[in-house]
């Protein structure tokens, strides 16, 4: 299934180090159930948008 997050970033310095499999190649901690799609930043660095791939909700819901 494809789910759509919108995210706040409370850390733009740090960028979204925490998702894994990013169209940038750079990978991070989150579970290797959940794939992004294709990732959307805002031009300030504080919010994103992001499909993500995953098999099921509970992985999903899994993610801290």
């Amino acid at each position: 299934m494809f789910v759509a997050i919108h995210h706040n970033i409370t850390d733009p310095r740090r960028g979204g180090d925490h998702e894994p499999d990013r169209p940038d190649g750079r990978t991070g901690e989150i579970a290797e159930s959940l794939k992004a799609v294709f990732y959307l930043p805002g031009t300030d660095g504080r919010k994103a948008d992001g499909v993500w791939e995953t098999d099921s909700v509970d992985n999903l819901e899994a993610v801290p």
